[in-house]
């Protein structure tokens, strides 16, 4: 996934690599489903830097972020 290549090194470059292979093997009308836990602003940006990709930002459950942990 996105969220783990961009934990590794060269990690810019590598989400880029990825996103532009994925944009190259979509059929024409294809779609592309991100789910990230990765702040918006952060994957928006890669998104519009990698390809020319039409997007649609649907952010689900802030109050999840916020929620305690079981420990």
């Amino acid at each position: 996934t996105l969220d783990s290549i961009l934990c590794g090194n060269n990690s810019r470059q590598n989400a880029t690599k990825m996103l532009e292979e994925i944009w190259r093997v979509l059929k024409n009308k294809g779609v592309y489903i991100l789910v990230t836990y990765g702040a918006p602003q952060y994957r928006l940006r890669l998104l519009r830097e990698s390809c020319s990709w039409t997007i649609k930002l649907h952010v689900i459950g802030a109050a999840y972020r916020q929620a305690s942990s079981f420990a």
